[in-house]
This record gives structure tokens, sequence and C-alpha cells, in this order.
């Protein structure tokens, strides 16, 4: 198999047909969480603040009647269950339409946005259950993970928050947090090999309209025969790429640097000065860095979508 043809026929369709990057851009941005890394320790700097905080939060939840505490956690979780499935279901529609996009356009068919968003449709719910299937196992330990911490929290700080730094620094928490930096270490390896599971069961679906599970066992059966061409694959990917995305990632921290100085000093304000207002604005910032991180990304996206597709196929073929 030509790798480098496989590339370049990738880059080309993807940089002639523009409405793949909208496609990829919505599974840029649907497809992870934002996330807000930073080293302020309000605990250490100023545990007063901390109290203030959480103080009024605490005595609220406590005052209210259990059957009212059950009733706000259910609706929280069903919540949060119905918006990530809708969420699961925009990306995964849009997976299946660069999928479906790449293999008309072989086939020499006209697509436009309209006719790939349609197209990606009949499969979009089998893409949903073979994520759901995929992760389901790391699911149900996270949620028992959250529900202990939850529980840990409001039984140790019924009325304040005075015992705080004990709580830490106590063995039981100790063991927790290596608990969890192991759960951490063993899910990362677990989404890589699901990842790759789903990056073929995906297109089997999609391509041969195969079921959720029988997908899933094709794609196994598929990567175990092929791993020499695929491992191939990946290293020339990842040749191209990489130089690629440090150009890109160098351009982007230097736009980052010059616009986000001014706004790191007035968050800095914000913090010291009113908190909620602090937590607004760096959620704020997150989503607006990812909305324009995930323009850049669209493109990435709908290429990988196209080079695995076209990879797919070509060795299907075989």
């Amino acid at each position: 198999m030509d790798h480098f043809a496989n590339i370049k026929k990738a880059f080309e369709l993807t940089w002639k047909y523009k409405f793949m990057w909208f496609l990829g851009f919505i599974v840029a941005f649907f497809g992870q969480a934002p996330t807000f890394n930073n080293n302020i320790n309000l605990s250490e700097d100023n545990p007063s603040r901390v109290t203030e905080i959480l103080n009024p939060i605490l005595s609220w939840w406590n005052s209210m009647n259990p059957t009212l505490h059950l009733i706000i956690v259910i609706v929280s979780v069903l919540f949060f269950l119905t918006f990530s499935i809708l969420i699961m279901y925009l990306v995964a529609r849009s997976e299946a339409a660069l999928v479906n996009s790449v293999t008309e356009i072989n086939d020499g068919k006209h697509v436009d946005l309209g006719k790939a968003w349609k197209l990606g449709g009949p499969k979009s719910w089998n893409l949903v259950g073979q994520k759901l299937l995929l992760n389901l196992p790391l699911t149900l330990i996270s949620l028992v993970i959250l529900a202990i911490s939850i529980l840990v929290f409001l039984g140790t700080f019924k009325s304040d928050l005075s015992n705080i730094d004990e709580l830490i620094a106590s063995p039981l928490s100790l063991l927790f947090l290596l608990f969890t930096c192991l759960f951490v270490f063993i899910a990362f390896i677990y989404s890589v090999i699901t990842g790759v599971l789903y990056t073929f069961s995906s297109r089997i679906s999609v391509i041969q309209d195969k079921g959720i599970v029988a997908s899933i066992k094709l794609s196994y059966a598929f990567i175990t025969k092929n791993l020499s061409e695929l491992f191939m694959s990946w290293i020339f990917n990842l040749i191209v790429m990489i130089p690629v995305s440090i150009i890109v990632g160098i351009i982007s921290f230097l736009v980052m640097l010059i616009l986000f100085i001014p706004v790191f000093l007035a968050l800095m304000t914000l913090m010291l000065t009113n908190i909620f207002l602090f937590v607004a604005a760096v959620i704020i910032l997150g989503l607006v860095t990812q909305f324009f991180g995930s323009m850049i990304g669209g493109f990435f996206s709908a290429f990988g979508s196209a080079y695995w597709t076209i990879v797919y196929t070509s060795l299907e073929k075989k």
C-alpha cells in the first residue's frame, strides 16, 4: 500500500471539499470537553476565601430535606446524561457524514454539506451505541469514584470547611489519590485501545451497514489481520502530521501570547476581587479558546477521517 499516496489523497479531498472542515469542526469542538489547567491553590494562599465561598453552599445543602437531595441528584444526572447523549449524537452524525463523504467522492458522486449531513443520519445512533458500549466500563468506574468523592466531601463538611487541610493530608485521602492516579493511567491505555477499535468499527458500520456489536467484532478482526499495514499507516501519518502540528502550534502559541497576556492580568484581578466573576470568566475564556482551537482542529479532524477511511477501504479491497 502506498502510504504517502493515501496521505496526499486525503489532503486533496479535505482541501477541495471545504464543507468537510465544518463537519470536522463539530467533531473537534463537541468531541472533547474544555479543560482548564492552572496552578491556583486557594486553600494555601487564603483558606478563609475557600470557607467564605463554599460554606454558604454547604449550609444551603444541609438545610434541605434529604428527599430533595435525592431529587436534585437524580434530575442533575438525567440532565447530564441527556445532554451528553445529544452531544454524542451530533459528533457521531458528523463522523458518519465525513466517512460517507469520502466513499461517495471516491465513487465519483457529487457531495455537498446537505447531502453529507443527510447521509450521516442513518448510522448516527449506531455510532453512539458503539461509543457507549466501548466506554461503559470506564463510565461506571468513574461514576463510582465521583459518588464516593461527593459522599466523603458532604459527610466530612456538614457545616464548615475548617478541617479541609487535615482531610487532604489524611492517609485515606492519599490512598484515594494513588488509586485515582492508577485509574487515570489504566483509563488512558483503555481509551487508546477503544479509540483504535472505534476508528474502524465506525467505518465498518457506515460503509458495510453492520450492527453495533458486529462492527466492533469485525473491527477487531480487521485490526489483527492488517496490524503491520495499519502500524505503518500510523507511522507515515505521524511523520507528516508532527511537523505540521509543531508549526501550527508555534503560530497559535504566539497569537495566544499576544492576546491573552492582558486577559491573564484581568483574570488575576477578578480572582482577588470577585471569585464568582473569576470562575465565570475562566469558563467563558475556555469556551472561546476551544472554539478557535476547533476551527483549526476542524481541518485536521476532517483530514484524519478522510485518511483512515481511505486506509480502511484500500485494505478491504486487498
